[in-house]
């Protein structure tokens, strides 16, 4: 990938007119990535409000982009960066250009001048795995927590509303640069294994849901999208299963590390530790 080039773009100065010729380009990938529908576009002058826009360049033309705003972290000692919106042009979303788009972010927020501990954004955790996990395995020092979420602005009626997102905070101390590696630790699976099978609802193990920190937890989820359409109360059984174990582990002091595909061609699984 090497044509491709994440920038921040500043709106400062002698870059303002360029920074809005490419806020208006980003406008038009929103409405090709989303489908949106004029009033729930971001304007070129709400993105230079958001204080934080990337743009994902492929060969000098705009690919992609992220809305971020910068923010005191919880703790009040530095940054954190919610991203608000990420969008891949349809013809790109394919080759991996959300990841990419990501790890650039992670590369500026890393960057001196910019202290930021922590990047914050919301996905629904039956669809968040690719670009997510991924970076927790090929980014040294990231590990993840997860709590429950609510609609936003951009979802009309449902704002507010909780929802099945959850909020993904990316943890960037530096104590986490080393992870320990899950030979160490004992494996446990989250649902009993006889509910393991996407024609019926999980059945959480809540009794291993209490260990001193020396296991590793696997949260499964159903791989293929086609037969979550065919049964759509199963998939929302799965969906509250999955958002309330991991909810309750991130609760107990659980980040997650990884996404793999598991032993099953047809789940894949999220891995949590204790940081």
């Amino acid at each position: 990938m090497t044509n491709l080039e994440v920038r921040r773009i500043r709106s400062k100065g002698p870059c303002r007119r360029q920074a809005y010729e490419t806020f208006n380009k980003i406008v038009e990938l929103q409405r090709e990535a989303f489908a949106f529908s004029d009033e729930l576009l971001v304007p070129a002058y709400g993105l230079d409000m958001t204080n934080c826009t990337f743009a994902l360049y492929k060969g000098g033309e705009i690919v992609g982009y992220a809305m971020c705003c910068l923010s005191d972290d919880e703790e009040g000692d530095g940054l954190e960066l919610t991203l608000q919106q990420l969008g891949i042009a349809k013809a790109e979303r394919r080759h991996g250009y959300g990841t990419f788009l990501m790890e650039g972010i992670i590369a500026e927020a890393r960057k001196p001048r910019l202290p930021i501990h922590s990047i914050k954004w919301s996905q629904d955790l039956m669809l968040a795995r690719v670009v997510s996990f991924y970076i927790c395995d090929q980014v040294p020092g990231v590990g993840m927590t997860v709590t429950k979420n609510r609609y936003g602005v951009l979802d009309g009626n449902y704002a507010g509303l909780p929802s099945h997102r959850m909020e993904m905070r990316l943890d960037l101390s530096p104590a986490l640069r080393q992870l320990p590696k899950f030979g160490n630790f004992q494996l446990v699976d989250v649902f009993e294994s006889g509910s393991m099978a996407f024609d019926r609802a999980p059945r959480p193990r809540w009794q291993d849901l209490n260990s001193n920190g020396a296991a590793v937890y696997r949260v499964p989820i159903p791989w293929d999208f086609e037969a979550m359409k065919k049964r759509p109360e199963v998939a929302a059984a799965w969906q509250d299963g999955v958002v309330s174990v991991m909810s309750t582990l991130c609760g107990n002091g659980y980040r997650a590390v990884n996404f793999r595909q598991s032993n099953d061609p047809d789940w894949g699984e999220y891995m949590l530790m204790k940081m």
